[in-house]
């Protein structure tokens, strides 16, 4: 008898446990939307076909007062893309830069040859500032060739 009541605290304890790391499960994922709301920038990467291939642009909106973007700061775009896609700049750095606002936006251009449908994998890191730091960002993204 007593094996059966410590096998049903042992069951009871495991089911409190696993809805306990599922709502906070949730509120994690919850957590990520805030946290990209509140973020000074926003980054959105533009994929265009064109005759010899296409382009990928890489958009740094600066969404709050008081912040910038900064040349002198660490950037880099790093892109790993399959075998048979091929990008005329990488790594990417802000003298790639066919748009630079430090206070509302700068754009990174590159062009590229492949097939349709791949996957690229971009590993940014970049510098926001406002007037007293710059905070050094890393954020990791993919996107498909058109």
């Amino acid at each position: 008898m007593t094996c059966t009541k410590h096998t049903k605290r042992i069951v009871l304890a495991t089911a409190v446990l696993l809805i306990a790391g599922l709502l906070a499960g949730s509120a994690l994922a919850g957590d990520d939307k805030k946290k990209d709301a509140d973020k000074p920038y926003k980054l959105t990467i533009e994929v265009k076909k064109t005759d010899t291939g296409g382009e990928v642009q890489f958009v740094f909106d600066v969404v709050k007062k008081g912040f910038h973007l900064d040349k002198n700061a660490p950037m880099k775009i790093k892109l790993k893309a399959p075998e048979g896609v091929t990008f005329a700049d990488n790594p990417l750095r802000w003298k790639q830069a066919i748009e630079y606002k430090p206070e509302k936006r700068g754009i990174i251009k590159t062009t590229y040859t492949g097939e349709a449908g791949k996957k690229i994998k971009a590993d940014l890191k970049f510098a926001i500032c406002n007037e007293t730091n710059c905070f050094i960002k890393r954020e990791k993204r993919e996107f498909v060739l058109k």
